[in-house]
């Protein structure tokens, strides 16, 4: 009778170990510190280029197959979806090229949130944009960006951006400035 429990007791243990780890196997491979801290740069690196407009560093953040996409769309009645690298790196020069020289803008984003995927990782980060041109500057918008991140063999790349604005109640008082 002692030999069927110890059976019984294995078998049991062995299950709960095996639905625990099969558990943890959806919630993606641990991230280590390292991994958060190059995220995090990732995120400023994303930030400076598009300020400084800097389309080297613009180019380095971003899978091949990358997308990009904006919501709601303000800026575009269609919507806007850019999908590859290359285009999206063109989209933002094109915007570059379009903005008045006089236009400085930066963006800061804070409260990131990175979760582990079974792929690599998704992150949630509230952003604001201020044209710095004004003075005082000026708040030009404000969302949130979701992003599919994947570790390659040269680090952390964004392999779809989504970024969500924020429907402002006072835009008469602000303005809405792209």
């Amino acid at each position: 009778m002692t030999r069927a429990w110890l059976v019984f007791i294995v078998a049991i243990a062995g299950a709960f170990a095996a639905g625990w780890a099969g558990a943890q196997g959806t919630r993606g491979a641990a991230l280590t510190g390292q991994d958060y801290a190059e995220i995090e740069m990732l995120m400023s690196r994303y930030n400076q280029a598009v300020d400084f407009e800097d389309r080297d560093m613009l180019d380095s953040i971003w899978t091949d197959d990358a997308v990009w996409a904006i919501q709601p769309a303000r800026i575009s009645p269609n919507g806007a979806r850019v999908e590859g690298r290359e285009s999206i790196v063109n989209m933002n020069v094109q915007r570059w090229a379009a903005r008045p020289q006089q236009h400085e803008r930066r963006h800061w984003q804070n409260n990131l949130v990175v979760t582990p995927t079974a792929e690599g990782a998704m992150s949630r980060t509230y952003v604001v944009s201020f044209e710095v041109s004004y003075s005082p500057p000026k708040p030009a918008l404000s969302g949130h960006y979701d992003d599919v991140l994947v570790r390659t063999p040269d680090g952390w790349r964004i392999k779809e951006r989504i970024l969500t604005l924020d429907t402002p109640l006072r835009e008469e008082v602000f303005g809405f400035v792209w």
